[in-house]
């Protein structure tokens, strides 16, 4: 009996010591309580919102476990919120440089618009505004690029004077593009024939594609200016293969054989699936390495279009894909394909 009495009382004492420190604790807490929600009515920094879970930290650490992730997580709230006026700044850096190229455009300044374009499309927007950009390049383009207008000091493009011997291919392999580039943007009526003299507009290539498999975009590129955007297909489960890509053949009105029925579709044939042009690809870097088979194709079903749809080729709608066609050069121009 006197054992358990001595133990009873011991027990007493522990039990009361613990009674003590919750009560303590308790009020530790209910004080920073108060002082966070006062403390929402004294006015944040700009782009500072306190977080409604925040605790002050304890002028003392507080040893009750039950309170230490309380206070962690308001640390890690604190610091999350702490980068929102960082991305808040980003963006208005970015809608500013942006209006920036707005307002060179508006003072008729086209290659200062089209610098800042380009490198804020190049240097990574968020969604939203890569397609206004990239709209807003393309008007450039049509201008810079697609019209017979050379704009003073743009060095992607100029005047060439024809000289004796000169041919449309001739000059097209001189400057990395296409004779049909140069006769469509040129309005030549006839193509085979060049009076020595006359004043041409060229560009000066490559142009180059990006394909971005996420948004199913397939941007094309001359001396890194996006000039011309397109929606595409892609190879069903995620089987276009990633990398680099170098233009090895092109065809207009081309058969092709179906691998999975050997099935052969003639040219001109109306239910042909790649439609009427086949830009055929060599894989020369990352994943692609030693690829080929694949290539950049029209399709016979638009709905594909922005779909994961083909054996693994790069679909184009049939206007889209003939632009292409008329812009890559065989053994110059590349494809890059990222995720």
């Amino acid at each position: 009996m006197a054992l358990w009495q001595r133990s009873s009382s011991s027990t007493i004492r522990v039990v009361w010591f613990l009674c003590g420190l919750a009560v303590a604790l308790s009020v530790i807490y209910i004080r920073q309580h108060q002082r966070a929600t006062s403390a929402k009515g004294v006015a944040q920094p700009a782009g500072l919102v306190a977080s409604p879970h925040a605790i002050e930290k304890p002028e003392e650490a507080a040893p009750a476990a039950s309170i230490v992730p309380k206070v962690e997580l308001a640390r890690a709230e604190v610091a999350l919120t702490a980068l929102n006026p960082r991305r808040e700044s980003s963006e208005k850096a970015e809608l500013s440089g942006l209006q920036t190229a707005r307002d060179a455009l508006s003072r008729g300044d086209a290659l200062t618009a089209r610098r800042i374009f380009a490198d804020a499309l190049n240097a990574g927007l968020p969604a939203e505004m890569r397609e206004s950009v990239r709209g807003e390049l393309s008007k450039l383009a049509d201008t810079a690029i697609f019209s017979q207008l050379v704009l003073p000091g743009d060095g992607l493009a100029e005047h060439y004077i024809v000289s004796k011997g000169d041919t449309l291919a001739v000059i097209a392999k001189r400057f990395k593009i296409t004779p049909d580039l140069i006769a469509r943007v040129n309005e030549l009526t006839n193509k085979d024939r060049l009076a020595v003299g006359t004043p041409l507009k060229v560009v000066h290539g490559p142009f180059c594609g990006r394909v971005f498999k996420q948004d199913f975009r397939l941007d094309i590129l001359l001396d890194g200016v996006t000039v011309r955007s397109f929606r595409v297909g892609l190879g069903t489960n995620g089987s276009t293969p990633t990398g680099k890509w170098l233009v090895r053949d092109k065809l207009a009105n081309p058969g092709w054989t179906d691998p999975r029925t050997n099935e052969y579709y003639h040219p001109d044939a109306p239910d042909n699936p790649i439609g009427d042009y086949w830009i055929g690809l060599e894989g020369v870097e990352g994943d692609a390495v030693g690829k080929r088979g694949f290539g950049v194709h029209g399709t016979i079903d638009p709905s594909s279009i922005g779909r994961q749809m083909s054996l693994g080729c790069v679909r184009l709608a049939p206007e889209d894909i003939e632009a292409v066609f008329r812009l890559f050069v065989i053994g110059d121009s590349t494809l890059d394909i990222v995720d």
